[in-house]
């Protein structure tokens, strides 16, 4: 029996999440802008992440590097977006904060 990886199961097998009526008629019922986005979010998320090793993809190290450059250098994380934020607790964890010598407090408000 041959080794079938996980891109072609993919290819082979309907994910009952998505292939159901309710997500079809919900998917339709989107603007095609919204669409567009939800696709583009999907493929960049599909780019960044090996399934196959759970390994992050270059890019992803690039901007967590990026970010510990910042907040190393001085740049206080409550001026980092939601966005950045949410990035370092996926891949650092809850606490990634205290990796770089902030409180939690520090995550929004600057402490005087």
């Amino acid at each position: 029996m041959s080794k079938i990886s996980i891109s072609e199961s993919k290819k082979q097998k309907k994910d009952p999440l998505f292939d159901n009526p309710m997500f079809q008629q919900m998917k339709q019922s989107l603007s095609k802008e919204d669409q567009e986005k939800y696709d583009k979010i999907g493929k960049e998320l599909y780019e960044t992440v090996n399934f196959e090793t759970n390994e992050i993809e270059q890019e992803s190290i690039d901007v967590i590097a990026q970010l510990g450059i910042m907040l190393r250098s001085g740049l206080h994380p409550s001026y980092l977006t939601y966005e950045e934020k949410q990035f370092l607790e996926n891949y650092l964890g809850k606490t990634w904060y205290l990796e770089f010598g902030y409180l939690e407090n520090d995550i929004h408000r600057i402490n005087l």
